[in-house]
């Protein structure tokens, strides 16, 4: 059977992005694709545009050098105008280059993408890992991509959507990410010196949250890896990759309360000498968990807050209350864990006495870090349904759905009005004197570091726009 080389591409963000490469994380999906076809025996590499600040024109020399046979693009859905033209560029580069888009973005739009983009010969939706190894070595054979569960082909200029793929039940049989593959030197949790790693340890959501697609692409059945194999995959990072600052990125790291105690003990009991942080819900947690994650490292937990308003947490279809939001706050503060508070302003149905409640719910909480995001209708989720259905989205432009950008009007806030009231809110919470005073008594310089730097770079974004 003949050897086969494939590429697979991270685009290029687009410029007005306010993510800059010490924002980044590694590109987990394809590494985990191209440890899977490694296994397979089939040649790979990764390209990570946006660590290593590669244009489209960097995309095509480093194509015309390595002249792959196949290549697959991930996309989000505010990368995909760029994964477009990274398809273009390759079937420029090498017009005989089959060419796979994947990600989020393209799961829900698959066809409406494929229409626009013909020069790309299919979507892998969902799960990529085993779809995309299927059509390999369908490729390396010279067989028919007829038929293959989770992928949508182009083909005579029409498109054929075959059945999804069922979710890959035990996470344990994918190999560890083949992070050898990537720029590992450009990846860095920001304000660490030492080396850092992100993990994912679980797949799928059995919550419905209206905002978010997760359990759409990865199912509503929470999907674990057991702390045996996730402790075996930070015993590499450790000796192999000499980390030492770890970032769980699933979405809800501790549903499984038993399991992430097991985890907890089990860096505890070991020689792994990291610290590491994740996210979860406030109603996914209990106080001894919270003191035993303190003691195996845990420096920061992220929460989606979302609201300070009861009815707009309903109306989000969230599924937690603002006494389980303060508990949780409280919880983490005694195990001496820092909190991230992450919220959602202009949520249909939102005002402003409603954002005035979640400023000063903030302000409450006093996290070490506020995350202020503007509700953004992403493909595959029920609020974008509702936008398309309601005809709120008056101008879709994809490369603007970046969580700080408006992108729809709501009730009687023009757009403009919804910037201004969204760096109110910012400047509210992080320019409290109380707040700026208890960082400096604390010397906690990586917190204000890290406020500053965030602060400076979303007030760039949006003067460049």
């Amino acid at each position: 059977m003949r050897l086969m080389h494939v590429t697979l591409i991270n685009p290029p963000l687009p410029r007005s992005s306010p993510y800059t490469k010490e924002l980044l994380a590694q590109p987990l999906g394809l590494a985990y694709i191209a440890a899977v076809l490694e296994k397979a025996g089939i040649s790979v590499n990764i390209l990570d545009c946006p660590p290593l600040n590669h244009t489209h024109t960097d995309v095509k020399r480093y194509l015309e050098k390595h002249n792959p046979e196949v290549v697959g693009i991930t996309s989000t859905t505010l990368t995909i105008e760029s994964a477009l033209k990274t398809a273009s560029v390759v079937k420029e580069a090498s017009p005989d280059t089959k060419i796979f888009l994947g990600g989020p973005h393209v799961t829900f739009l698959d066809k409406e993408t494929l229409m626009k983009a013909p020069y790309v010969n299919g979507v892998v939706r969902g799960e990529g890992e085993y779809t995309f190894l299927e059509v390999m070595e369908r490729i390396r054979k010279g067989v028919s991509l007829q038929n293959i569960p989770g992928l949508t082909l182009m083909k005579d200029g029409g498109v054929f959507r075959f059945p999804d793929r069922p979710l890959i039940r035990d996470l344990d049989s994918i190999p560890y990410p083949a992070r050898h593959l990537l720029p590992l030197n450009r990846y860095k949790a920001f304000g660490m010196k030492c080396p850092s790693m992100t993990v994912l340890s679980s797949r799928g959501c059995p919550f419905r949250c209206k905002f978010c697609s997760v359990r759409r692409i990865f199912g509503n059945m929470f999907r674990a890896r057991t702390a045996g194999n996730i402790l075996g995959e930070l015993k590499e990072l450790y000796e192999v990759y000499q980390t030492r600052y770890v970032t769980f990125v699933d979405d809800i790291f501790t549903l499984d309360r038993r399991r992430t105690l097991e985890i907890c003990r089990g860096i505890k009991s070991s020689a792994l000498d990291i610290v590491w942080d994740c996210e979860t819900r406030v109603d996914a947690l209990t106080k001894p968990l919270v003191d035993a994650m303190a003691e195996a490292g845990c420096q920061s937990i992220f929460f989606g807050v979302e609201s300070g308003d009861q009815g707009i947490l309903n109306a989000m279809g969230k599924g937690i209350t603002t006494e389980q939001i303060r508990r949780a706050f409280k919880w983490a503060k005694e195990a001496g864990i820092k909190t991230v508070a992450s919220v959602i302003l202009f949520y249909p149905g939102e005002n402003a006495h409603t954002i005035e409640k979640t400023v000063s719910f903030l302000k409450e909480l006093d996290p070490d870090l506020a995350q202020f995001c503007i509700a953004t209708p992403f493909p595959g989720t029920e609020l974008y349904e509702e936008m398309v259905r309601n005809g709120l989205i008056q101008k879709i432009e994809w490369s603007k759905f970046d969580v700080l950008t408006p992108v729809f009007t709501l009730n009687g806030y023009t757009m403009e009005e919804m910037k201004k009231t969204w760096g109110k809110a910012y400047a509210s919470f992080y320019l409290r004197p109380i707040y700026i005073a208890k960082r400096i008594l604390k010397r906690d310089w990586l917190t204000i570091r890290a406020f500053l730097y965030l602060l400076l770079k979303t007030l760039k974004s949006k003067l460049t726009q």
